[in-house]
């Protein structure tokens, strides 16, 4: 009787197996979605403005010509103002007029990040865990912009682009500054995302974070404003890290290594992690407090890597 119970279990959970494989697929990706999180002590940090407006693109405002009063002379043609040209602060790297324009140029540039953590990883645990973030593509020869936390102890690396898992190598990283730089295998000419300048930010100014939150949901966009500049956040292991920027759009696990982007669709910077409480329960709970590494920074970086490759 033991033995006939046995098989009809057996069936069962062959039948059933097809219907839940998808479910367990995605559960284990989601679980393993690195991020990494800063803490949230006794000190309160000031709160985020609301979400603003996306500033319109500048255009230039006719010039009417003067209705003529009633003679017999003829009247000379209007001289044509000259449109005038936009400062380099004004000019739009991409030449569209709303939001969802903008993400249809810059979204192919931000990839998904899958790796295969090697047995050498310093935490036994993590030996042979899969993990997931995000990526931008920074030039056209495959190389892609990421978090150094998200491909540290990487053994392989496959990258989601345009539909397509591809083959990718690691190329250089700090584990300082957060960031790591890595190329695809595949020769191609690649979208890529044009650098913005962070020094240039305002508080208040809008923006918009483009990565892929749990691994699963890629290519995911949040909006919001920049909230600070210069920050320095105290992270789990008690160190600092200092110049980051600070968002209140939605940042999860998964985003690290994603794109925050202005509304001229420029990369300003590469989210780095978020803030999560140390004792939510003791009413310190913490929303929308997310930071990113300012693209000046990581441009510096990413132009002697590449130099570096291609001597």
């Amino acid at each position: 009787m033991s033995h006939a119970r046995s098989l009809v279990s057996l069936l069962i959970v062959a039948l059933l197996s097809g219907l839940i494989g998808g479910v367990v697929a995605l559960w284990a990706v989601t679980s393993w979605s690195p991020a990494r999180v800063a803490l949230l002590g006794a000190a309160t940090l000031p709160p985020t403005f609301a979400p603003a407006t996306p500033t319109p693109l500048p255009t230039a405002t006719p010039t009417l010509a003067p209705s003529p009063m009633p003679t017999e002379t003829p009247t000379p043609a209007p001289t044509e103002t000259p449109t005038p040209t936009p400062t380099p602060t004004e000019r739009a790297s991409y030449n569209v007029t709303n939001l969802a324009d903008l993400v249809e140029k810059v979204n192919p540039s931000v990839v998904t990040i899958f790796v295969i953590r090697g047995k050498s990883s310093k935490d036994a645990k993590k030996a042979n865990e899969i993990v997931s973030g995000s990526g931008v593509m920074i030039d056209p020869r495959g190389y892609i912009l990421t978090n150094y936390h998200v491909v540290e102890q990487a053994e392989t690396l496959l990258v989601t682009y345009g539909g397509e898992k591809l083959p990718a190598i690691y190329v250089n990283g700090d584990a300082k500054t957060d960031l790591a730089l890595l190329k695809l295998v595949r020769r191609k000419d690649y979208n890529t995302m044009p650098w913005g300048d962070s020094d240039a930010l305002r508080l208040g100014e809008s923006v918009m974070a483009i990565g892929s939150p749990l691994g699963a949901l890629t290519n995911s966009i949040t909006t919001g404003v920049i909230s600070g500049l210069g920050r320095a956040v105290p992270m789990e292991d008690n160190s600092m890290t200092g110049g980051l920027i600070q968002t209140d759009a939605a940042i999860n696990r998964g985003n690290s290594g994603g794109a925050l982007i202005n509304m001229r669709g420029e990369l300003v910077g590469i989210v780095t992690l978020t803030l999560r409480s140390i004792d939510p329960e003791a009413g310190r709970d913490v929303q929308g407090v997310g930071f990113a590494i300012p693209s000046v920074k990581a441009k510096k970086l990413v132009d002697q890597w590449i130099a570096e490759n291609n001597p």
